[in-house]
């Protein structure tokens, strides 16, 4: 049995080349969709054990390995957030394609950036150990600045819990605003006096 329903599912199952059995969902209700992804990865399993090609594997199989292997990490939840925004871009790409694609990423455009006139012009602005994650930090303070809320800024920087976001609090004045007023100048003639709070009991 090569595809079979469970549930409302349909699942397939195929062996590959080095005998490993692969059995997973499609996450498809239609079954000529689940045919084709098995005749798909059969062929491919026959391409790598008669033609010897590589095996090639896709983003959700690289993203899938990868979780495994670093599920001790504890800002595993932070990197499930930054993969899942990158699933939008690459899902159901075979990773040697990804390579050749020009995204519009920010991750593809810093990559492209270092370079070597991007190089000389951080020496001509006397920059010394630039990082690229610096620039991370100055995204979050204009964020702050123009009156982004530290919890939309937490998830909107994928951070697991507000103690990150807290750095920035103090670059927000907001929560000073009405409170402003309470020691402002007067000009009498040509003498500033402080203007005196009245308070009623």
């Amino acid at each position: 049995m090569s595809i079979y329903k469970r549930n409302d599912t349909w699942w397939i199952q195929i062996t590959t080349a080095n005998g490993e059995r692969i059995q997973r969902s499609v996450g498809t209700q239609v079954k000529q969709e689940a045919q084709e992804l098995h005749d798909k990865m059969k062929a491919e399993a026959w391409r790598v054990k008669n033609l010897g090609a590589k095996p090639r594997h896709t983003w959700q199989e690289a993203v899938i390995r990868w979780l495994s292997e670093r599920s001790h990490k504890k800002s595993l939840h932070t990197d499930k957030v930054h993969l899942r925004w990158l699933n939008a871009h690459l899902n159901n790409k075979h990773i040697d394609a990804i390579k050749q694609d020009k995204l519009k990423t920010g991750a593809s455009n810093v990559s492209g950036a270092n370079n070597h006139a991007w190089r000389k012009a951080l020496i001509r602005a006397d920059i010394k150990e630039f990082r690229w994650h610096d620039l991370r930090h100055t995204w979050a303070s204009w964020h702050v600045q123009n009156g982004t809320p530290l919890n939309v800024l937490k998830e909107l920087g994928g951070w697991a819990d507000l103690t990150m976001v807290m750095r920035y609090a103090h670059l927000s004045s907001d929560h000073l605003k009405e409170y402003t007023g309470n020691a402002s100048l007067k000009k009498e003639g040509k003498v500033v006096v402080l203007k005196e709070k009245t308070t009623t009991a």
